[in-house]
């Protein structure tokens, strides 16, 4: 009370939680960071408000915008939780399921093929040898579009996992550098759903391999 009744000084009292946690100024060494500049999207003080460089921009107070970007964090975390990470996963389990056909698909080309060669004549040995080379060219190329594509999605899918994980923390955490620095990358998940033909790819190649013979 002390302190307070002072009035040879201009005392500013801040809340304990935004003292605890508001980083220093960067511009102003012995300022705590109360406020939040939305232009330049960094933490300042209250004497960088005045300043030529930020002088007409507009701010807000400090926890007020962690507690809004942690809203946005929420969303993203629940889009990610209910959402794209669960798609992804059906297009893995899709992907195992289309190798499976693409095997069987495969494998009765070929039986079909050597029932074609033992009625045939010798003369056309030579015909039914090339039609395998082309099925097991085939077949190669099917293998690896389809492993490549199950690649891709596993990758993906670990990488959500990890900006799940980087959600949650951000969400417990109370360093509000950490939540400002927040980079979304729900945009690019969302653009790899849009554009993915993870179902088409595979029915492509077996109808066009069925239409050979």
């Amino acid at each position: 009370m002390k302190h307070l009744a002072d009035k040879s000084n201009v005392h500013k009292v801040v809340p304990l939680t935004q003292f605890l946690f508001s980083p220093k100024c960067p511009d102003h060494p012995t300022k705590q960071c109360e406020l939040h500049c939305k232009q330049c999207d960094v933490p300042i003080c209250s004497q960088c408000v005045i300043s030529k460089t930020r002088k007409d921009h507009d701010v807000i107070d400090i926890l007020e915008n962690s507690k809004n970007k942690k809203e946005v964090l929420r969303k993203h975390l629940q889009e990610l939780e209910k959402n794209i990470f669960l798609i992804y996963q059906e297009f893995a389990a899709s992907i195992k399921t289309q190798k499976a056909v693409q095997l069987k698909n495969s494998k009765k080309l070929t039986s079909d093929l050597k029932k074609q060669g033992e009625a045939l004549h010798k003369e056309i040995d030579a015909i039914i040898q090339s039609k395998q080379t082309e099925i097991d060219v085939m077949d190669s190329k099917q293998k690896i579009a389809l492993y490549k594509q199950e690649n891709a999605i596993n990758h993906t899918i670990t990488e959500i996992k990890q900006v799940i994980q980087d959600l949650k923390s951000l969400l417990d955490t109370s360093d509000v550098c950490l939540v400002s620095k927040y980079q979304s990358r729900i945009g690019e998940f969302r653009n790899c759903l849009r554009n993915s033909s993870f179902s088409s790819h595979t029915s492509i190649l077996c109808k066009s391999t069925e239409n050979r013979f």
